[in-house]
């Protein structure tokens, strides 16, 4: 019988990530790759154009707001708080999404997975609260 284990566990180490190290075996039953490289790829690239588009916009509308006396009306200062918080969401979010959606498991600290997650939510809803005010401006 001991012959028939060994046989599984040779056939199951094709699909499991298997290791063996001082403490023992360790398998999960997850890869350690979610997609193959062209998927990969293709979400990386992907990623990457949000990225660049969404810290490019929301920078110019920060300059331009910032640069000109003549823009600072509320409306704009709503708009600028509005690309300060894309520009947040833009530069945590997008990272550790595309990290999350690659690979399984989260490969940073426990302390940058809560700063993650607590910007992550803080940008969030400063945008939508951003964009409620603005509706609420507009009411008047």
């Amino acid at each position: 019988m001991p012959e028939a284990s060994s046989v599984a566990m040779q056939a199951n180490k094709s699909a499991l990530n298997y290791s063996e190290g001082a403490e023992g075996s360790n398998a999960t039953f997850l890869p350690y790759y979610l997609h193959f490289p062209g998927m990969a790829t293709s979400y990386i690239l992907s990623y990457i154009l949000v990225l660049l588009v969404c810290v490019g916009g929301n920078g110019l509308v920060c300059f331009v707001i910032l640069g000109n006396r003549n823009m600072r009306s509320v409306t704009n200062l709503f708009i600028l708080n509005l690309a300060i918080s894309d520009l947040l969401v833009g530069m945590f979010c997008v990272p550790t999404t595309l990290i999350d959606s690659l690979i399984t498991g989260w490969p940073f600290s426990q302390y940058t997975c809560t700063m993650s997650n607590l910007i992550q939510g803080m940008s969030v809803s400063a945008s939508v609260f951003t964009l409620v005010a603005i509706a609420a401006d507009r009411m008047k």
